[in-house]
């Protein structure tokens, strides 16, 4: 038989209850915040003591296609947030990142309705097409801030004589809902943060070629996004922004990508996570 909370243990349950699901505040961090035992915190957040059921309660949509035409098959005003990283038109190696103006066009006129009258963006922007895509971004949404992502690891200093290295990359932020800052000041609260690149001798391995840092992609989930919201991503890639979802648990993340090769990753990459994928072709 469940043993009966008093009255001060259950107001303590629900506070706790309340900053994972409500604020998606982590289990560490509730742990330290309310002065609790392990054990405990696990069991009233997960009603289990083992760590690894916590992840299982967000839900992962992998769409394999075009998101010109996916786009079309969600529903208007459906998506809280938007977090993506769209082709640049930098790299020559591959086929799939060279798109033009007009497409950029086309998916963002295709993604505007989708969103939720009360939303948030976040689309990252290589700083070689910065002012390019920002005076297209601008015809969609009024852009809050730019947020730069430094990643000095990501060089090719040995090959480029002619220019300096590209060390940083842009995220416009723009949306008219709150972001769910920590009361304590820190890093989150800043329009710049450094975190490295992706590697193949990093635990943070790098599957794709543009992949993003989970712990970046994790803090922008944790600030930008709230318990119970639809985080869309039209050029999934790695599928970095799932993972991020499933980490932070409490969010449905609906991922698109065109790319067979990224969309086999996907499923291997968020399948040892979650069960509760669903994959439509």
């Amino acid at each position: 038989m469940a043993r009966t909370l008093t009255p001060e243990r259950q107001k303590l349950k629900q506070e706790a209850l309340s900053l994972r699901y409500d604020y998606g505040v982590s289990i560490p961090q509730i742990i330290a915040r309310l002065n609790l035992k392990r054990r405990i915190a696990y069991y009233w957040l997960c009603n289990n003591s083992r760590t690894e059921a916590c992840n299982n309660n967000s839900h992962i949509t992998h769409l394999e296609g075009d998101c010109l035409e996916l786009l079309k098959t969600i529903p208007d005003n459906s998506i809280d947030v938007l977090l993506t990283d769209p082709p640049y038109s930098v790299m020559g190696d591959y086929q799939w990142d060279k798109k033009d103006g007009a497409f950029y066009h086309q998916w963002l006129s295709l993604v505007k309705p989708k969103l939720k009258d009360k939303h948030t963006g976040f689309i990252f922007c290589d700083s070689r097409r910065l002012y390019e895509f920002e005076d297209i971004l601008r015809d969609y949404f009024v852009i809050n801030n730019h947020i730069i992502w430094i990643r000095k690891n990501m060089s090719m200093g040995r090959v480029i004589k002619t220019s300096f290295i590209s060390s940083y990359e842009v995220i416009f932020y723009f949306g008219n809902r709150k972001l769910d800052l920590p009361k304590n000041w820190g890093a989150e609260r800043f329009d710049s943060c450094e975190f490295a690149a992706p590697q193949s001798n990093f635990s943070d391995k790098k599957l794709h070629p543009t992949q993003k840092p989970i712990n970046l992609i994790l803090q922008l989930v944790n600030v930008g996004t709230h318990g119970g919201d639809v985080i869309l991503d039209p050029f999934a890639g790695s599928g970095v922004v799932g993972r991020a979802c499933q980490l932070v648990g409490h969010r449905r993340c609906l991922l698109m990508e065109k790319e067979p090769e990224y969309n086999e990753l996907i499923k291997k990459v968020i399948n040892g996570r979650n069960h509760q994928i669903q994959h439509h072709r």
